[in-house]
């Protein structure tokens, strides 16, 4: 149940948050909804280029045992960091349609 709940304040704050496309400022929060369930930041360096991280937690311990209907008990940490190039002139079209190309772990 408290899951639930968590779930859905985060979809609540997600639709109430304004939207501001990210490369109009130079940093980004974002939510990880999911498995695991935490915050995304994105920080723009360049016009091309950007650092993606993350932290999130499992709240079902091993992500395969959870998959099977089995939980543990047990909480754990994820942690994500990339290095984005985006690329827009790759595709021809009078949109932006950014290709990008990331490097982490």
């Amino acid at each position: 149940m408290k899951k639930i709940r968590l779930i859905m304040t985060i979809v609540f704050l997600t639709i109430i948050i304004n939207e501001s496309p990210a490369q109009q400022r130079s940093f980004g929060l974002g939510v990880i909804i999911g498995e695991p369930t935490g915050l995304s930041a994105k920080l723009w360096t360049s016009q091309t280029t950007a650092f993606y991280f993350g932290i999130g937690l499992s709240l079902c311990g091993d992500r395969i045992s959870c998959y099977d209907g089995y939980n543990d008990g047990s909480i754990r940490v994820h942690l994500h960091f990339d290095y984005l190039l985006h690329q827009y002139n790759a595709i021809g079209s009078t949109e932006e349609f950014p290709i990008c190309y990331e490097v982490g772990g």
